[in-house]
């Protein structure tokens, strides 16, 4: 398997992988121009010449971002790429000078556990619930905050 950077010709395989869990209300709905537009945020999960997985990454500033719309080909759960892919993410962030914390709301942060998160509060986030929670229709918030502090890790 190998993980990289997406680009607009993995736009129609990130809809693909994203459809699913959209449906079921797991990750934001999300669109093929709105994939379009961030597609330099995506990372892609390949396997055997077939992306199985995805997940992007936002950037809020001030040394805060967010691992989403992580999602992995339902006939390849549970075989650690989406593991791999919150690992590569991680990576990829960390080498930016100023990042301080990662977070991501998740109904499974166990995966997110076994990469060094720990679980939070989603209030510690006001620019998500600014910038999404706000314009979701749940009727109640079931996800799980999740987030890495780079400041205990890095001495």
């Amino acid at each position: 398997m190998r993980i990289f950077s997406a680009s607009a010709k993995n736009a129609d395989d990130i809809l693909r992988i994203l459809s699913p869990s959209i449906k079921e209300g797991v990750v934001l709905p999300r669109d093929k121009p709105d994939i379009l537009r961030a597609i330099e945020t995506f990372f892609v999960a390949e396997l055997e010449g077939r992306v199985v997985g995805c997940t992007a990454v936002k950037d809020y500033g001030y040394g805060l971002f967010e691992i989403r719309s992580l999602a992995v080909e339902r006939t390849h759960n549970n075989k650690g790429i989406g593991k791999k892919l919150i690992s590569f993410a991680v990576e990829i962030i960390s080498t930016n000078k100023n990042a301080k914390r990662i977070f991501a709301l998740t109904l499974r942060p166990e995966v997110f556990i076994k990469t060094g998160f720990r679980q939070t509060e989603i209030t510690d986030f006001p620019e998500k619930i600014c910038y999404d929670c706000s314009n979701c229709s749940r009727p109640k918030c079931d996800e799980v905050a999740v987030v890495y502090n780079f400041q205990t890790i890095i001495k």
